[in-house]
């Protein structure tokens, strides 16, 4: 007699035992073993669960035989041994599908980031804008491009409170040094264009030929270069000539002759019609002991005139009237037409002295 284990409860059992006592599965003329692993299964079966085996068509196993077994002996010259669980070949087919995908999946994600990355730290390449570095450290906290982009947008924000600092400077002087310092910046546009209306703004007040010329020089492609180049051109028409200086001069020193002399039937010669009578009058408020004499030589420029399109002269100098031991002293502003006529002047009093 050999024990067995019951295929339907693994109670002990004998193999002479009809049904299992325990579970009251027919024992004799109805187990077979599993040829892969020697399991002992009930007749009907047909896989084997312990190893998948198909055993639909194993035969019953004879009682010698499974006498033979349960003494030690191998069977068929082995002992069967257990055979490992095969995996379907469907799921295994399935299994590799997800890897080879999640990892294709991880690699192409892996590779876009990388482009993205390196795509957004071109862009800020020549670029002054502190909002697009923010967004990029945001965008990624922890690249190799953090430490440098931290860095840069430090510096941008020193260079935006250097020229918030500056920016409403009437000042030519601040500007240059902040370009000088700063070449490539957010601000370098706006602060050349300030350089440019600043050094427009002196130049329209020196209202020179020098000025103008200067700006020309100094700004190659400024806003104001069309007016400059008008301006100076006017200048050069309004420039006064060897010639016109000494006919102005001998104008002004013949008035002042014929003033002191009473001559008031010449000065409408040399005077025009709107000055003649204050000329007449300053002749006769003039005493016999009295006169002008002219202290320098005049300074003699043109400006276009008011009332016609033609140029007229200004004299600046200064005078001096006499009357016993007084000196009085004017400086004196007269505009004179082209022709050659006094058309105003006036006489602004300095200085009243006793001569010795």
């Amino acid at each position: 007699m050999a024990i067995i284990r019951c295929p339907e409860c693994n109670h002990e059992i004998s193999t002479l035992a009809v049904t299992c006592p325990f579970c009251g599965v027919n024992i004799a003329g109805n187990i077979l073993t599993c040829p892969d692993c020697g399991k002992i299964l009930l007749h009907g079966t047909k896989t084997c669960p312990n190893c998948l085996c198909n055993v639909s068509n194993t035969p019953i196993i004879p009682s010698s035989v499974i006498t033979a077994m349960s003494s030690g002996q191998p069977l068929n010259g082995k002992m069967p041994q257990p055979r490992r669980k095969r995996l379907p070949w469907p799921f295994v087919a399935l299994l590799i599908i997800l890897l080879l995908g999640g990892g294709g999946y991880f690699l192409y994600n892996h590779l876009m980031f990388k482009k993205s990355l390196n795509n957004d730290y071109t862009a800020l390449e020549n670029n002054y804008n502190t909002e697009q570095y923010i967004s990029f450290l945001a965008k990624y906290p922890s690249s190799e491009y953090s430490t440098e982009i931290k860095e840069r947008l430090e510096i941008l924000r020193i260079i935006e409170a250097e020229w918030q600092s500056i920016a409403t400077s009437d000042s030519i002087s601040p500007f240059k040094s902040f370009l000088a310092r700063h070449p490539k910046s957010a601000y370098t546009s706006i602060c050349k264009d300030k350089i440019d209306s600043l050094d427009w703004l002196f130049c329209s007040n020196e209202n020179t030929r020098e000025a103008y010329q200067a700006y020309l020089d100094l700004h190659i492609g400024g806003k104001h270069i069309t007016q400059a180049r008008q301006y100076l051109e006017a200048l050069d028409k309004l420039t006064v000539t060897p010639t016109e200086k000494d006919s102005v001069r001998n104008l002004i020193a013949t008035y002042f002759t014929l003033v002191n002399q009473h001559n008031i039937s010449a000065l409408p010669n040399i005077v025009s019609d709107r000055f003649i009578d204050q000329s007449i009058e300053l002749s006769q408020q003039l005493s016999e002991q009295a006169n002008y004499t002219t202290d320098n030589l005049p300074t003699i420029s043109k400006k276009p005139s008011e009332t016609t399109d033609t140029y007229n002269y200004v004299a600046k100098f200064q005078v001096v009237k006499h009357h016993g031991e007084y000196a009085t002293l004017y400086n004196a502003n007269a505009v004179i037409t082209s022709r050659m006529r006094i058309y105003t002047l006036r006489l602004t009093q300095v200085s009243n002295s006793v001569t010795e």
